[in-house]
């Protein structure tokens, strides 16, 4: 349990607010939500993608960032820079998807972090809190791509 003083939970929800407005300006696609590595399952060479009940429309970086920072695979930042250089050079939409990546993938961190946080305090699923200190870390990977965000910069940070 975190215990954050009323303050400081403020600062973070006006920093995680920001980053809401910046993504609902975008078009609405249809996206899977939890588009993470353990819901990526290849047979015969090609991925299949699983676990769609979270699916609905969004932001299109959402999907792209819950991968490419996904806490349970914690890719190099240099793959990481180089699989999102490939993805917008072949998406058509290079400029949209740059500009809303990093924004998204602190909203994706931030509701998987909480995940982690909330599963790992119930009984039987523990195992999740190892996966904290990940997603903190690829958070403050996203933080430094981004300006503004002291709140949230500071409680990533600690």
């Amino acid at each position: 349990k975190l215990n954050l003083p009323s303050g400081k939970i403020r600062g973070i929800m006006r920093d995680l607010e920001s980053i809401a407005d910046k993504l609902v300006k975008a078009p609405p696609v249809l996206v899977h939500r939890d588009m993470q590595s353990s819901n990526v399952i290849f047979n015969g060479g090609k991925p299949f993608f699983i676990d769609f009940q979270g699916m609905r429309p969004g932001q299109a970086a959402y999907d792209l960032a819950s991968l490419l920072c996904d806490p349970y695979v914690m890719l190099a930042e240099v793959a990481q820079e180089r699989l999102l250089e490939y993805y917008c050079r072949r998406s058509g939409h290079a400029e949209e998807i740059g500009r809303l990546f990093w924004p998204a993938a602190v909203q994706r961190l931030s509701q998987a972090l909480g995940a982690f946080a909330r599963l790992s305090a119930l009984p039987g699923t523990g195992r999740f809190e190892r996966f904290i200190a990940p997603g903190l870390a690829m958070m403050r990977r996203a933080l430094e791509r981004l300006e503004g965000l002291e709140a949230l910069r500071r409680f990533a940070c600690q």
